[in-house]
C-alpha cells in the first residue's frame, strides 16, 4: 500500500524542480510585438513647410492670411502619398514677438493649413 503522507513529502520536496523546465521555457520566449512601440519609426527626413501665400512684399491692413501645406517625404525623397495625420503626429506655429506660447496648427487631409492672424 501507498503511504500518502510520504508520497506528499516527496511531492513538496521536488515539486519546485518541476518548475524550472516551464519558467526557462517562458523567459526564452521573445517579448511580444506590441503595435504601439511598432508603430514609432525613427523619421529621418524633416517635413517640408511651404508658404503658399501671402507672397513676399504683400500688403495687408489689419489681418493676414498664411496658408500652405506640410509635406513629409520617404526615404527615397518622394512625398508620402497617405492621409497627412496618418504621419503628422502634432504641428503649431508661434510668431515671435506677437504670441507667448505656440499655437496648435490644424492640418486637412492633404497636409495644407491656413491660419488668420490679427496684426492690430
Amino acid at each position: 500500500m501507498i503511504d500518502r503522507y510520504k508520497m506528499m513529502k516527496t511531492i513538496r520536496k521536488y515539486c519546485p524542480l518541476y518548475f524550472i523546465p516551464i519558467i526557462l521555457i517562458l523567459y526564452s520566449c521573445p517579448a511580444p510585438l506590441i503595435p504601439a512601440n511598432l508603430s514609432v519609426l525613427k523619421d529621418l527626413t524633416a517635413p517640408s513647410i511651404i508658404i503658399k501665400s501671402p507672397t513676399a512684399g504683400s500688403e495687408f491692413e489689419s489681418k493676414i492670411t498664411i496658408s500652405g501645406e506640410i509635406i513629409d517625404r520617404t526615404q527615397d525623397g518622394s512625398p508620402r502619398a497617405q492621409n497627412a495625420s496618418d504621419y503628422i503626429l502634432e504641428s503649431s506655429y508661434l510668431i515671435k514677438n506677437h504670441d507667448d506660447k505656440p499655437n496648435d496648427l490644424l492640418i486637412s487631409r492633404d497636409g495644407s493649413f491656413t491660419i488668420t492672424i490679427d496684426t492690430t
